[in-house]
C-alpha cells in the first residue's frame, strides 16, 4: 500500500501540530494579552457550567453522564487532542497520527489501518538486534566491569588470585591485610592505573560526544 511505501514520520505530525498551535508573535502586546485573558475567562466559565454547558457541568463539577464520555484511549480522542499530545512527543499519540494518516492515504477503516501500521512497525524493528548491538555490548562490559572492580580491589582472595595471575607484585604481610581497607590499599597500586585510565577515557569520550 501507499502507507508502507511511504512510511509516515511522526515528527511530521508534531511539526504540523506545532505550526497549528503555535502562539502568535504579537502575544506580547497589551491588546493581545487582554484578548487572551478574556478567552481564558470564557473557557473557565464554560468549564464551570455557566456558558451553555449546563448539561455537562453543575456547580463547577462534571456530571456523571459527561464523565462517562472521557476518552480512555488515544483512538477515542479528537484529531486536535491527538495532535496536542503528539506535539509533546507522546509516542502513543504519534502512533495514532500515523494510523489516521494511513486511513486517509489508503482509504480504509481504523482496524485495517492498524494492521498496516503493525506491518510498518514490524519492518522498522527488523534487524534491530544488530542496530542495538553496540549498546548491548557496551552495557554488558560496563556493568560487568563495575561489579567486578569491587572484589578486585577489596576482596583478599580475589586480589591474591589477580596478583598471582597478572601482576606478580609482592603483597604486604598478613598483619597488613586484616581488613578490607588494608586489602584495598595493597591492591590500589596496580588497580589505580587501570581504573583511572578507564575513567579518564570515558570522560574524554563523553566530552567528545
Amino acid at each position: 500500500s501507499d502507507s508502507i511505501d511511504n512510511v509516515a514520520n511522526p515528527t511530521h505530525f508534531r511539526t504540523a501540530a506545532f505550526s497549528t498551535h503555535s502562539k502568535p508573535s504579537s502575544f506580547a502586546n497589551d491588546r493581545s494579552k487582554t484578548s487572551s485573558i478574556k478567552q481564558m475567562a470564557q473557557d473557565t466559565r464554560f468549564l464551570a457550567g455557566t456558558s451553555g454547558s449546563e448539561g455537562n457541568f453543575r456547580n463547577g463539577k462534571p456530571t456523571l453522564e459527561y464523565a462517562r464520555t472521557l476518552p480512555k484511549t488515544f483512538a477515542s480522542m479528537t484529531n486536535e487532542q491527538v495532535l496536542h499530545f503528539a506535539m509533546q512527543e507522546i509516542s502513543e499519540a504519534c502512533r495514532e497520527c500515523v494510523v489516521r494518516d494511513i486511513m486517509v492515504v489508503d482509504n480504509i477503516d481504523y482496524d485495517e489501518a492498524m494492521k498496516v501500521f503493525e506491518k510498518i512497525a514490524e519492518c522498522n524493528r527488523r534487524d534491530m538486534i544488530f542496530a542495538s548491538l553496540p549498546f548491548r555490548v557496551g552495557f554488558t562490559v560496563a556493568f560487568t566491569g563495575g561489579i567486578a572492580s569491587i572484589p578486585l580491589v577489596f576482596d583478599l582472595q580475589t586480589v591474591t588470585w589477580f596478583n598471582e595471575a597478572f601482576v606478580t607484585s609482592e603483597l604486604p604481610g598478613p598483619e597488613d591485610l586484616e581488613t578490607w581497607l588494608e586489602v584495598g590499599a595493597a591492591s590500589w597500586g596496580w588497580m589505580e592505573p587501570v581504573l583511572g585510565q578507564v575513567s579518564f577515557f570515558l570522560l574524554c569520550m563523553q566530552f567528545a560526544r
